[in-house]
């Protein structure tokens, strides 16, 4: 059975499909970044903002968030960074105060998140609401959504994540010709709303054309 995919880091979509690194699989193919170019992305913006270089991991338990848990600790730490990480936690988990005390007491300056929106949401408005107010906050995966931002409030104001497509991006469709621009335009226009990263998502469409 052939089978494209996107939006999976490459670790995570391999490891969880128990890959050999030694070996390709036949019919499965995924379009999508490596983890290395986000962890490099992530650092550039980090050190370009004064901090204490204390990090506080937001990575709940599962399969998004797994493989940043293995990766990030000796690169991070290769590069100065304490890392304060409270554990595995569950998918919609509702209250966040004890990981928030946690970060509190240990100084965390630096949020470096892979959440669902709504549970990041969760996070960010009870961290203003009991006082902690990190320097940088990296909401991955929430963050790819303007209504993420817009649920938050004006906590949302300086939160980062990763940018892996955008309207100003270089690049045409091989099916229809359309720029990413073009596109960004079309996706308003039938639904009223602001473009969003994951319509890249269509390039699993022209993967199979391709093949």
């Amino acid at each position: 059975m052939p089978f494209i995919s996107s939006d999976s880091p490459a670790p995570a979509w391999f490891l969880g499909l128990k890959g050999d690194p030694n070996a390709a699989f036949k019919w499965i193919y995924n379009a999508f970044w490596s983890t290395e170019p986000v962890v490099t992305t992530f650092l550039d913006l980090w050190t370009q903002i004064p901090t204490n270089n204390v990090v506080g991991f937001m990575l709940p338990n599962n399969a998004d968030a797994a493989p940043w848990r293995e990766i990030w600790p000796p690169i991070f730490e290769e590069k100065g960074l304490k890392i304060v990480d409270p554990g595995a936690f569950a998918d919609g988990t509702e209250d966040y105060t004890a990981i928030i005390s946690q970060f509190k007491k240990e100084g965390v300056q630096i949020i470096a998140a892979t959440m669902d929106p709504p549970d990041f949401v969760n996070f960010t408005k009870q961290s203003a609401q009991q006082g902690f107010t990190p320097v940088v906050s990296t909401g991955g995966k929430a963050m790819l959504f303007p209504e993420t931002a817009e649920a938050i409030g004006p906590e949302a104001y300086g939160v980062t994540c990763e940018q892996w497509w955008s309207p100003s991006f270089p690049f045409k469709s091989s099916l229809t010709g359309e720029t990413c621009q073009q596109l960004a335009d079309d996706f308003t226009a039938r639904t009223g709303r602001v473009w969003t990263q994951p319509i890249a998502h269509y390039v699993v469409f022209e993967i199979a054309a391709m093949c």
